[in-house]
């Protein structure tokens, strides 16, 4: 059972506990495609409050890391040079910004154990209610209309059906590489 002062340590860095309830957000409403635009958006704008610039030029083990996946990123930059499709190279970009965010998010703040295993609960809790909400929805619509929503897109209401299908994967793997939740909820994903 996570307590709350292990997730929100009592210090008064107040932008700190503001980026983790943030993420936790984030990571609650990923399955969700309709809400996680706007706690990404919320959690950068919180985290370019927090001074991150000072500590993205500590030389630390994880430089080359961060390195690449900067590289990665200009990569793609350099490659709207190339494109006949301006549209289609900027909403590819948009696409991989979170690709940009997250690794430099996580590179400059430092998240305990705890907090990390408080967004993986946030994450298969969200991802089991988008679950739910779309099993309801394919019984309601096959009770009161007898339409078969139950395949691919009928039943994947809020995004396209192989993302939900990876939430789903993940959110298993999570449960069986760890003792999150009970041993019954872990035989049972």
């Amino acid at each position: 059972m996570l307590k709350l002062w292990e997730i929100f340590p009592e210090t008064d860095k107040l932008l700190q506990k503001a980026i983790v309830a943030l993420l936790a957000l984030v990571a609650f409403s990923l399955p969700f495609k309709f809400l996680v635009n706007l706690f990404i958006v919320l959690a950068f704008i919180t985290w370019l409050f927090s001074n991150p610039f000072k500590k993205l030029f500590i030389k630390t083990k994880n430089t080359p890391v961060l390195m690449a996946i900067l590289f990665f990123y200009l990569l793609h930059l350099i490659g709207l040079l190339y494109t006949d499709n301006m549209g289609e190279g900027l909403f590819s970009l948009e696409i991989k910004v979170s690709m940009l965010i997250f690794p430099l998010l996580f590179y400059t703040e430092k998240f305990t154990e705890r907090q990390y295993l408080f967004f993986f609960k946030s994450f298969i809790v969200g991802t089991l209610l988008c679950c739910l909400l779309c099993l309801s929805r394919a019984i309601f619509l096959y009770f009161s209309s007898h339409e078969n929503n139950f395949y691919y897109e009928g039943l994947s209401w809020f995004q396209h059906p192989s993302y939900l299908a990876m939430y789903i994967t993940f959110c298993c793997a999570v449960l069986l590489l760890t003792n999150m939740f009970s041993k019954t909820t872990t035989y049972i994903s």
